[in-house]
């Protein structure tokens, strides 16, 4: 997830701000769906199913608004949406 991390491959989940893309908003999102997924990866196998259930509802419903938000974004930018 981070290029060039020092973290091995399965290592935690670490921002890096080069991952930041200068929009303030979103990088706000991204660091949002970031933790999401570091509360994913934190779930052990002795935690209950719905735990992770319940983390993984959070992260659907995050990310369907995440994107709709950026590709709303992107186009009052006029920005090449097939190149993101």
């Amino acid at each position: 997830m981070n290029p060039g991390a020092d973290e091995d491959a399965d290592g935690p989940l670490v921002w890096d701000d080069r991952l930041d893309s200068g929009v303030l908003a979103i990088d706000l999102q991204h660091r949002v769906l970031f933790q999401l997924l570091q509360r994913v990866a934190s779930i052990q196998p002795a935690d209950s199913g719905t735990a992770l259930d319940e983390v993984l509802a959070q992260l659907q419903t995050y990310a369907d608004y995440h994107f709709r938000y950026e590709e709303a974004w992107m186009l009052r930018q006029q920005a090449d949406a097939t190149t993101h």
